[in-house]
C-alpha cells in the first residue's frame, strides 16, 4: 500500500496540475466507507448478510466454540480434549472475570450488535424506494440484534443495551437490567415479525435467511425463559401455522448435508467454496482424536456423558444419532448399523487422555464424503432452532396454562418420531402422565431430542433444577458410574447463588472505568 501511494504522489507533482495544498485538501477517491455504502438495495442486503456473518465468524473460536457451553456444564457433556484450559475450567465452574472464553463470547456477541446496528440506522434512509424491502431487512436486522442479545442475557443477566451506532458516550455505558434486556430483546422481534415473509413466500435462493417463523420461534423462547407461559404458548402455535414439520426420519435429520429442511426454522448457513472461510467446525472440533470410515480426524471436545447415555435406554433411536461411543458399528454415512465398521471415539484408560467420555458428539458428525480437509470450509448448517424445540416448548408452556391435553398432545410428536424410527420390537410408547409427572416427562423428552444442541444447561437453569441435577450427576459418577467418565467430579464446583449467571469479563469493566459493574460472587 505504501509503495501504490509513493506511484501515486509521484505522479501528481511530476504532471504539474495538482499543488501541493490542492492535494493535500482533496478527499481520498475510491474510499468505500459506511456513510457512502448503503445506496441501493444490494448494499443493503450486503450489509444485512456483515449481521449474518457474526452468527458465526470465520474461525471455530469466534461464536462456534462457546456453543458448546450449553452441554459441558450439564450432565450431558464433559468438555474433552484438554488444551483449551479456561474452557475446561468453565465447564468445572471454576471461573473468573479473566475466563478467555466468556471475553470471545461478549466481544463477538458485540461485533454482531454492532453491525445490526449499522444496518437498522442506515437502511431506512438509504436513497432507494422500496420500502417493503427496506423495512424487511432492517427487521431481519433486528432479529439477529435480539438474537445476540438472548445469548448475552442468559449468560451474563442484563448487560450494555446498544440500540444505535456506536458513540463515544457510550464507552462508560453502564449495564442495563436484566429485565430491560428481556424487555429490549422482545420489542425487537415484535417490531420485525409484520415485516418479514413466510418460509413458503422464499424463493429457494432465499432460504435460510430469516423469516416471520424465525422470529415467532426466537420470541416464544424469549418468553419460555421469563416463564410467560400464556406468550409463548401463543407465539409457538403461530409457527406451528407456518408450514413448518418434523423431518420423518432421523438419519435425514441428521445427515450433516441435509440443509434448511421443512424442521429448519433458524440454521446457520455455510458453504465449502475453498475461496471463502464459509464453513464450519464443528465437525472437526467435537469429532474423534481418532476415526474410521475415512473420516477426517477431529479435535475431540464436548464429548457426551455415560448419564445421558443411560437416560436415552435401549430403545430410543435418537441415541444412536446423538452420540457415537467408542467402538459402536457405523455404517459410511455415520448411521447406526449393527454390520457396520467400528468407530474410534478413543476413552481416557484405552488412549492419552483425550476423550473423557469416549464418546462424541453425533450430530455434528459430517460423514467423509462431504468434507473437505480443512476444518472452516466443511459445510455442516449448524440447527440454531428447529420445529422440534417449538413443538416441545409448546408443551411446556401449555402445562404451565393448565392445558395438559395440549402439553400431551405436542411432546408426543415429538415422541411418535422417534418411535416411527425404532426398531422392531421396541419398548418405547407415548406420554400419558399428568400432574407433576407430566412436565417431569416434557422435561425428560427435551432432554433427550435436544441433547447436545447446547440446550441442557441452560434449560436447568431457567426452570430451577441445576443444583439437584448437577449434585446426581456427581454423586452418580463419583460413587456409581463403572464407565469410561466413572469418577470425574465435574459439577462439583456448582454455586446457584454465583453461577447461576457468569461475570462479566474484567476487560469490559476496566474499558468502561468501573461503569460496568460485575455479578454478585466473582
Amino acid at each position: 500500500m505504501k509503495t501504490l501511494a509513493k506511484y501515486i504522489i509521484a505522479s501528481a507533482l511530476l504532471s504539474g496540475t495538482v499543488g501541493c495544498s490542492d492535494f493535500l485538501n482533496n478527499p481520498p477517491q475510491g474510499v468505500q466507507t459506511v456513510d457512502n455504502f448503503y445506496q441501493n438495495e444490494k448494499e443493503a442486503t450486503q450489509g444485512l448478510m456483515a449481521s449474518y456473518y457474526w452468527l458465526s465468524g470465520d474461525d471455530w473460536y469466534y461464536k462456534d466454540f462457546f456453543r458448546y457451553v450449553g452441554d459441558v456444564c450439564s450432565d450431558d457433556a464433559f468438555d474433552g480434549y484438554s488444551d483449551q484450559l479456561d474452557f475446561s475450567l468453565l465447564s468445572k465452574f471454576d471461573i473468573t472475570p479473566q475466563n478467555e472464553w466468556l471475553e470471545q463470547e461478549w466481544n463477538y456477541s458485540y461485533k454482531g450488535i454492532y453491525h445490526a446496528n449499522i444496518v437498522i440506522d442506515r437502511v431506512p434512509n438509504a436513497p432507494f424506494d422500496d420500502q417493503e424491502i427496506k423495512d424487511q431487512i432492517v427487521s431481519e436486522a433486528k432479529v439477529l440484534r435480539a438474537y445476540q442479545y438472548f445469548g448475552l442475557v442468559r449468560n451474563f443477566g442484563g448487560v450494555i443495551i446498544m440500540d444505535a451506532e456506536s458513540r463515544e458516550e457510550d464507552a462508560e455505558k453502564p449495564r442495563s437490567t436484566e429485565a430491560e434486556t428481556w424487555a429490549f430483546i422482545e420489542s425487537d422481534l415484535l417490531a420485525a415479525i409484520p415485516h418479514l415473509p413466510t418460509r413458503s413466500a422464499q424463493g429457494s435462493d432465499e432460504l435460510g435467511r430469516i423469516t416471520k417463523g424465525t422470529a415467532q420461534a426466537l420470541l416464544a423462547k424469549v418468553y419460555l425463559y421469563q416463564s410467560k407461559w400464556t406468550e409463548s404458548l401463543a407465539q409457538s402455535r403461530e409457527v406451528m401455522k407456518g408450514g413448518y414439520s418434523l423431518e420423518s426420519s432421523l438419519s435425514t435429520l441428521w445427515d450433516g448435508t441435509t440443509r434448511n429442511s421443512l424442521e429448519s426454522i433458524f440454521e446457520i448457513q455455510t458453504s465449502n467454496d475453498m475461496s471463502f472461510a464459509l464453513g464450519a467446525s464443528f465437525p472437526t472440533v467435537s469429532g474423534s482424536r481418532s476415526s474410521q470410515n475415512g473420516n477426517v480426524n477431529g479435535w475431540g471436545f464436548d464429548t457426551p456423558s455415560s448419564n445421558l447415555d443411560i437416560a436415552f435406554g435401549s430403545d430410543d433411536p435418537r441415541k444412536g444419532f446423538t452420540m457415537i461411543k467408542h467402538m459402536d458399528k457405523l455404517d459410511g454415512d455415520g448411521n447406526p448399523d449393527a454390520t457396520g465398521t467400528p468407530y474410534y471415539a478413543f476413552a481416557d484408560n484405552e488412549n492419552d487422555g483425550s476423550n473423557a467420555s469416549g464418546r462424541i458428539n453425533r450430530k455434528m458428525f459430517l460423514k467423509s464424503s462431504a468434507r473437505t480437509g480443512q476444518y472452516y470450509n466443511d459445510p455442516y448448517q449448524y440447527k440454531i432452532i428447529r420445529y422440534a424445540d417449538v413443538l416441545l416448548m409448546a408443551a411446556e408452556a401449555a402445562y404451565h396454562t393448565g392445558d395438559q391435553s395440549s402439553a400431551k398432545n405436542y411432546v408426543n410428536q415429538v415422541r411418535q418420531r422417534a418411535i416411527d424410527n425404532a426398531a422392531a420390537g421396541h419398548g418405547m410408547a407415548l406420554i400419558n402422565s399428568s400432574g407433576a409427572q407430566l412436565l417431569s416427562d416434557i422435561y425428560k423428552e427435551r432432554r433427550l431430542e435436544l441433547a447436545m444442541e447446547g440446550e441442557r444447561f441452560y434449560d436447568l437453569k431457567r426452570t430451577g433444577r441445576m443444583t439437584q441435577v448437577i449434585g446426581d450427576f456427581v454423586d452418580y459418577n463419583m460413587n456409581s458410574n463403572t464407565d469410561y467418565d466413572a469418577g470425574n467430579n465435574k459439577g462439583s464446583l456448582w454455586n446457584e447463588s454465583k453461577h447461576i449467571v457468569f461475570p462479566i469479563p474484567q476487560t469490559q469493566i476496566d474499558l468502561s472505568n468501573g461503569a460496568v459493574k460485575q455479578n454478585p460472587g466473582y
